[in-house]
């Protein structure tokens, strides 16, 4: 039975050592996620509520895992159920859900991971800088990026350097997704990076780790060029370095996909005094 009392009474049993031995409960655990996720069905306003316990409860499952993996069996599908509901397009639920969502995305099991589960996950991504929630409150939105978005982002990250080569359809995802994120504000008003920034931040580095032929990396074009002409016209330090680190590893790796941007390699050589692409730079040369 849903009732708020039940997460903090649930949450004082599990840590009572005397209670039941977690070999025992490994079976019941899957069962005890449904549990925690259809706690969902509850709207409750404020960042805080008797509900939250229900953090406690996938935090210790999750910390009981780390010594126990054959948990991660029983819970990988619920888990996985769970976020593909709170992340879905225009969704928003209470915070109470998504406190939940540090610990719960620590409970699929890496063993189990698909190229399926991150193409999910870029798209409630992409639903997210798309402005899905752009009429919600800031500071809600704020915190529910923070509490559930950001670590969505950082799993998939993961999720990347364990296959390191994705195909074509996912680097097409990704693409949109920094096309769109690069459209939106990166910064707030009083200077604090957005949800935005930290997501394309957590993922941009295997973006260009997992590029393996040049079909892939002219996927990028529209996302490369955007971000280089933000960097300059922003002055923004971090574009800028995204931009330089992509070319510096996928440049040397497949020089002919690096031969339309020796321009831009030059005028930051030379008018940036930035020596990154000397190494690159002769050998977009020769390729062009």
């Amino acid at each position: 039975m849903v009732t708020m009392g039940a997460p903090d009474y649930a949450a004082r049993l599990l840590t009572k050592s005397e209670f039941y031995s977690w070999k025992e409960l490994t079976p019941r655990i899957g069962h005890l996620i449904r549990i925690c996720g259809s706690y969902d069905s509850i709207v409750h306003p404020g960042y805080f509520s008797k509900l939250d316990p229900l953090q406690d409860i996938v935090k210790l499952i999750s910390d009981r895992a780390k010594i126990n993996p054959i948990i991660y069996r029983t819970t990988h599908e619920p888990v996985l159920k769970c976020i593909v509901r709170w992340s879905g397009k225009n969704t928003a639920y209470s915070m109470h859900v998504y406190k939940m969502d540090g610990s719960i995305l620590d409970l699929i099991d890496n063993q189990q991971a698909t190229i399926d589960i991150c193409s999910q996950f870029i798209e409630s991504l992409l639903h997210r800088v798309n402005g899905d929630d752009d009429n919600d409150d800031p500071e809600q939105v704020r915190l529910r990026n923070a509490q559930f978005f950001q670590p969505l982002a950082a799993r998939l990250a993961k999720f990347m350097e364990q296959f390191k080569a994705l195909p074509s359809a996912l680097h097409q995802q990704l693409a949109l997704f920094y096309v769109a994120a690069l459209d939106r504000p990166l910064y707030a008003e009083n200077g604090n990076r957005k949800f935005e920034y930290f997501a394309m931040n957590n993922i941009w580095h295997y973006v260009r780790a997992c590029l393996i032929n040049e079909e892939d990396v002219r996927l990028y074009k529209a996302c490369l060029d955007q971000m280089y002409t933000r960097a300059q016209e922003d002055n923004d330090k971090d574009l800028k370095y995204w931009w330089v680190s992509f070319w510096q590893t996928v440049g040397m790796k497949m020089p002919q996909t690096a031969v339309d941007y020796i321009e831009q390699f030059l005028y930051i050589t030379i008018d940036g005094k930035d020596m990154s692409f000397l190494p690159l730079l002769p050998v977009s040369v020769l390729k062009r």
